[in-house]
């Protein structure tokens, strides 16, 4: 059916016609805020696909009614409608649609590939740089620190040397984040990882005033993992929720399994506190390496980077959500795997 087939054709599909072109212009401007570095809002096609299905008297799922930013799940959902209703228009620009959301992520890898890699050259660069003079400056201090006896200079080089080991603690750091090692994933019982975690940070919690509760399921749940790094990281999570909660505030850890979908389950972990909560902009920058929520000098904005990295080197996902002054939830799934087989005992003679 042609769009100058008569006026009545026209008509019937002005409704299609609208939406595919709304569909297509809110793909343009996300691949096109891409290119800029400029926000774009998430929903905007999904809520054009609801209307639409208002109009048509399509039933949307209910899976699709409780996602917050699935924009393309929308897509396919109405894709599916619109060839089984024979509406060539809309599923001609749905494609176009889906070809420019892809194009986006592509888009966004070589992206971050490129900012990852100069990070590391600057990182790299200035490490060598300053570790140079740093190193030279500490073992001057130590030197004069064993031959002075007056107690006012001992004190200062005692000072000049603590600050010097920081600074070098600092960039040792930053190179960890931007020069990830290759981890070797073995079976791993993450509630025992996280149990670990929340028993060496409850104690500084109860200190501060702070309720920590910890809830997981009674049975082993186990991930394909690199045991210390992700202790590293849910410990990392739990001090950044300790630095910005207050007395009277709660942290609450939960892990569990999800129900299982096709051929694969999830871990499940959940990270909970009443604290502050994050403004829009520390939550879209949450996880961008060296930005820092806390005003300066509280930290280099490394370890939720750090985090991250390492969750995604668990074939993991991880997601936060905030409200300023409403608290903050992090959220993290790994992919459970079968407990190992039990060993076989050794016979003595």
């Amino acid at each position: 059916m042609s769009l100058d087939a008569g006026g009545g054709n026209v008509a019937k599909n002005a409704p299609q016609i609208e939406c595919s072109t709304r569909l297509l212009q809110h793909a343009i401007d996300r691949w096109l805020a891409r290119i800029t570095l400029s926000s774009k809002a998430e929903g905007a096609i999904a809520s054009d696909v609801r209307h639409y299905a208002g109009i048509t008297g399509w039933i949307i799922p209910d899976t699709l009614l409780s996602d917050e930013n699935s924009d393309g799940d929308h897509l396919i959902w109405l894709l599916d409608q619109a060839e089984k209703a024979d509406q060539t228009i809309l599923t001609n620009a749905i494609h176009r649609a889906i070809q420019l959301l892809s194009f986006e992520d592509s888009l966004q890898d070589a992206v971050e590939r490129a900012a990852r890699r100069q990070v590391y050259n600057l990182a790299y660069g200035l490490t060598h740089e300053i570790n140079n003079p740093l190193g030279n400056m500490v073992a001057r201090a130590q030197r004069l620190l064993v031959e002075t006896t007056d107690p006012g200079n001992r004190k200062s080089l005692s000072t000049i040397m603590d600050q010097g080991m920081r600074a070098h603690e600092m960039l040792a750091e930053v190179m960890r984040a931007v020069q990830p090692t290759s981890l070797a994933l073995t079976t791993t019982d993450v509630s025992a990882v996280i149990k670990q975690v929340c028993e060496s940070l409850q104690k500084q919690a109860g200190e501060r005033g702070i309720a920590w509760t910890y809830r997981c399921s009674s049975e082993k749940l186990h991930a394909a993992a690199h045991a210390s790094s992700l202790l590293d990281a849910f410990r990392m999570l739990g001090l950044n929720a300790l630095e910005v909660c207050g007395p009277n505030d709660a942290i609450d850890w939960s892990c569990d399994l999800l129900p299982k979908s096709s051929d694969s389950s999830r871990i499940r972990i959940t990270i909970r506190d009443t604290g502050p909560g994050l403004s829009a902009e520390a939550q879209r920058s949450a996880w961008d390496l060296y930005f820092s929520g806390r005003e300066h000098g509280r930290g280099l904005g490394i370890s939720l980077a750090v985090v991250k990295r390492i969750i995604e080197q668990h074939h993991g996902t991880i997601a936060l959500r905030s409200e300023s002054g409403a608290g903050c939830s992090v959220e993290i799934e790994l992919p459970a795997v079968d407990a190992p087989a039990a060993a076989r005992p050794k016979l003595t003679w």
